[in-house]
């Protein structure tokens, strides 16, 4: 069957003939539900010829899971290929690669680290800043997260050595810089720590999006994946309930940051800017950071991009493809859903305004 990518900047056509409910645009990787457009029996025929796989061959299925547990031992690990095209995408950097873990002692750490709320445009964002020649960027690492258990040089596999840099600023009579975009750092109480420890003077990037759109968007990721089923004002009902308990009942909260970083149903709390912003500026000197708006970037690109190289110490670069990236479609939110959830945000909105020093359009 043909798709069509429903991204405005995109519209890109292709023939998909695969078993998921849903898929991405192999242009701008958004996400095309497809389960809407078959229906239920689509969903329901790839469920029971996915069962019928597992169980004919069992062993082959644990095999594949040890593999993934213990990556040292898994043989394909180090017959891949360093093709400098994967770093212009997600991140297949193999960082067990044997030529990546001879020489991970040479190897640079980031000169900036990206980052933002969820569905900000951290991902179109880092396409673009990957259009410089002079940039360098790898994305979703996650080591300041999932894997911070890792020793550095496990991270710093990711990244060229220096002698390629020393090399680029030779032939190019400019520096290469250095990026790492990691969209759900901010998120994390601890990464800020984690990341000052190892690099003290990296530069940080913030793509912040309205909390009120931001939710929505996520909202409609999950329910696309089959991940939520109760209706977009039941789950911010529930969610409102449960920090209520939380904040009532001492004894029930939960004081793992790992909890509220991975828990997938913190729409409301993954939103509260200004208290994951102090936990960076208790790390960094508010010159290290860069705090830009999903709006503001959306109204004028080549502004915010030119106030993005500024702030690398990079000249100016015109970007050609400004295809937006990751980009979804949404039915129009209820109104009354929309003005609950801008009195609730009205409070943590003011205190990031007066923690940034700037009045955002968000209130409305």
């Amino acid at each position: 069957m043909k798709i069509k990518c429903h991204n405005q900047t995109c519209q890109h056509v292709w023939e998909y003939n695969g078993k998921l409910p849903y898929t991405w645009c192999p242009l701008c990787t958004s996400k095309i539900p497809i389960s809407k457009q078959l229906g239920g029996e689509f969903v329901e025929n790839i469920s029971k010829d996915t069962e019928t796989k597992s169980i004919k061959s069992p062993i082959k299925s644990r095999l594949k899971l040890w593999l993934l547990e213990h990556p040292k031992f898994n043989f394909y690990n180090y017959l891949a290929k360093n093709d400098l095209s994967y770093e212009k995408g997600a991140n297949r950097i193999n960082p067990y690669n044997l030529f990546r873990i001879i020489t991970s002692s040479i190897r640079v750490l980031p000169d900036f680290i990206l980052f933002g709320g969820t569905r900000s445009g951290v991902m179109t964002l880092t396409k673009y800043i990957q259009e410089h020649p002079n940039v360098y960027t790898v994305r979703n690492v996650h080591f300041f997260e999932y894997t911070s258990s890792n020793k550095v040089e496990w991270y710093k596999r990711h990244f060229p050595t220096n002698f390629y840099k020393n090399y680029f600023k030779l032939k190019h009579k400019q520096k290469l810089v250095v990026g790492e975009s990691t969209g759900t750092y901010l998120f994390h109480s601890e990464v800020s720590k984690r990341i000052k420890e190892h690099i003290p003077n990296v530069k940080l990037i913030v793509m912040l999006k309205n909390p009120i759109k931001s939710i929505y968007s996520r909202y409609y990721v999950f329910r696309n994946e089959g991940l939520e089923s109760s209706s977009f004002e039941d789950v911010i009902k529930m969610e409102m309930e449960r920090i209520k308990i939380g904040d009532e009942r001492n004894e029930l909260r939960i004081n793992n940051p790992e909890f509220g970083h991975i828990a997938n149903f913190n729409y409301l709390r993954h939103c509260y800017y200004a208290e994951k912003l102090k936990n960076w500026l208790k790390e960094f000197k508010k010159e290290q950071i860069l705090i830009l708006t999903n709006d503001e970037f959306n109204t004028d690109i080549d502004k915010t991009l030119k106030k993005t190289f500024e702030f690398l110490d990079l000249p100016n670069h015109t970007i050609k493809n400004k295809i937006k990236h990751n980009v979804g479609k949404y039915p129009k939110m209820h109104e009354s859903t929309r003005k609950l959830l801008v009195d609730y945000f009205r409070p943590h909105n003011q205190e990031l305004y007066n923690l940034i020093g700037k009045e955002l359009d968000w209130d409305k």
